[in-house]
């Protein structure tokens, strides 16, 4: 133990050498990195209705009825479109390995 000022102890940090960083190591950062990458290349490729209500639906929180009044699709079309760019995704990246 090492003392830490008056009447304290502290134990050697030593001690803790057990204690592992918990952060991403350089390979797992990497590999996220070329991932995302890979992802934002399918999403990219999409027509730009379907890329539109996948953004809106999945990274905004929009209803359907609310992407079906700013894009002036009905409700069923916007669903059709989110279903097929999901669906289009998918199949492009099944094949990847993570």
């Amino acid at each position: 133990m090492i003392k830490s000022g008056p009447g304290k102890s502290a134990q050697d940090i030593s001690d803790y050498h057990f204690l592992a960083d918990r952060g991403a190591t350089p390979d797992v950062i990497t590999e996220d990195r070329e991932n995302l990458k890979l992802v934002m290349e399918v999403l990219n490729a999409l027509p730009e209705s379907q890329k539109e209500i996948i953004h809106l639906r999945d990274v905004e929180g929009y209803t359907y009825k609310e992407i079906a009044e700013l894009t002036g699709l009905s409700e069923d079309q916007v669903k059709v479109n989110l279903f097929r760019a999901r669906q289009r995704l998918k199949d492009k990246l099944k094949n990847f390995k993570y």
